[in-house]
């Protein structure tokens, strides 16, 4: 007989799983659920990161010029407003990718527009540290491959 909490094989006279000590009842052995994955296609992704490259231009690279311009102005030095505005834009660009990604919503806005999820081989929500590797990934590949994000 089977356990229906652990799926351990018992014998048919035993009351209780040798393994997890839940009691057992005679019935059907349990049967592992099946989780059929549906992936979004090539075009729908393509849109999704048209709309995330807007989304990422106009928000997060403003908030980025808006930083610089203030750091230059503050210390009436451009070298320094720019690079402090290249780098509040390209953290608020991962922040963007990675907080989303890993949020309870699993998506972009533009993914959440096209009722795209991402999700692990499980079909659970993917950790911070996964999205932050998969962002590492893309950016990688993108500078070796000469191909924006």
């Amino acid at each position: 007989m089977s356990c229906q909490k652990c799926g351990t094989q018992n014998d048919a006279a035993v009351r209780q799983c040798v393994k997890c000590g839940a009691a057992l009842k005679p019935g059907k052995p349990r049967t592992p659920v099946v989780v059929a994955h549906v992936y979004a296609g090539f075009w729908k992704r393509f849109a999704a990161f048209i709309i995330d490259y807007i989304v990422v231009i106009i928000v997060v690279m403003g908030g980025g010029a808006a930083v610089g311009f203030i750091c230059g102005v503050a210390n009436g030095l451009a070298t320094v407003g720019e690079i402090a505005g290249t780098i509040a834009g390209f953290m608020a660009f991962c922040l963007y990718y990675v907080l989303m990604e890993s949020s309870r919503t699993q998506a972009t806005l533009s993914k959440l527009a096209l009722g795209i999820r991402v999700k692990d081989m499980r079909g659970a929500r993917i950790s911070f540290g996964c999205v932050t590797w998969r962002l590492i990934s893309k950016l990688t590949s993108g500078m070796t491959l000469m191909l924006i994000l």
